[in-house]
């Protein structure tokens, strides 16, 4: 099998009084071939806005949007069945095709003396998302990618910075909301999860010391979770099948 990937990126950053931007396109060509076939190519634009606001004091408000183009990976592609286990196997899919996804990312930041705080939300939607699903045939497993409906993800983001205090101690830490929603061909799955993350450091003639506190970032697309070992609540509703976390 052969894969190739050509990428060309432009872009125009101006200012307007208190207002930052910039305005970039580029364009994406992926191809793919399997043996004995011809290059299967595809043609993206890619589109992206960044907008950045000077607010009153030291805060500041910015805006990201970017299209998103992802080709298939070539190992997805191949169209032979590898044996995981006794009972499944992963099953390559060469019908696959690219897919668009389109996030925006709104900031807002805050410096006041020692005190730095920053607000961010995201939203991300994928239209027919490369994901993965499971069926049976028999009394094995099939797990497979497909082109699924759509994958959304929504994330709200605090973070909190306060130092140097006496030009020793910092205290930062972050929390997050994140929602995941899968929209398969032939599942339905959305998963809520609350990561954070504390840290205190010190520092002092030569000497630093930091503690850490954080739980698992858990990310769930289609029917598989990246991170933690946590399982989809919902995760066994719909086909019947034990899910397992990566």
């Amino acid at each position: 099998m052969g894969q190739t990937e050509t990428y060309l990126y432009g872009e125009f950053k101006g200012k307007v009084q208190r207002l930052d931007y910039t305005l970039g396109i580029g364009g994406t060509r992926s191809s793919f071939r399997q043996r004995g076939e011809a290059y299967h190519a595809n043609y993206t634009f890619n589109p992206r806005v960044v907008l950045q606001l000077a607010l009153p004091g030291e805060s500041s408000l910015r805006l990201k949007s970017d299209v998103l183009n992802t080709p298939p990976n070539l190992s997805d592609l191949n169209a032979i069945d590898q044996e995981i286990d006794a009972w499944q196997i992963q099953r390559g899919n060469p019908a696959l095709k690219p897919y668009l996804g389109y996030k925006t990312k709104l900031t807002y930041e805050v410096k006041k003396s020692i005190f730095y705080g920053s607000l961010e939300g995201t939203y991300q939607f994928d239209n027919h998302p490369i994901m993965n699903e499971k069926y049976q045939e028999g009394s094995t497993i099939i797990k497979t990618s497909d082109n699924q409906k759509d994958w959304q993800w929504m994330s709200a983001e605090l973070y909190l910075r306060i130092g140097p205090i006496i030009d020793i101690f910092q205290i930062s830490g972050n929390v997050v909301a994140n929602h995941f929603i899968s929209h398969g061909n032939t599942y339905s799955h959305s998963y809520t999860d609350y990561p954070y993350n504390v840290n205190v450091s010190a520092s002092y003639k030569g000497f630093s010391a930091v503690v850490s506190v954080n739980n698992d970032w858990n990310w769930v697309e289609g029917e598989d979770m990246y991170g933690g070992e946590k399982r989809l609540n919902n995760a066994d509703e719909a086909s019947g099948v034990m899910k397992s976390g990566k």
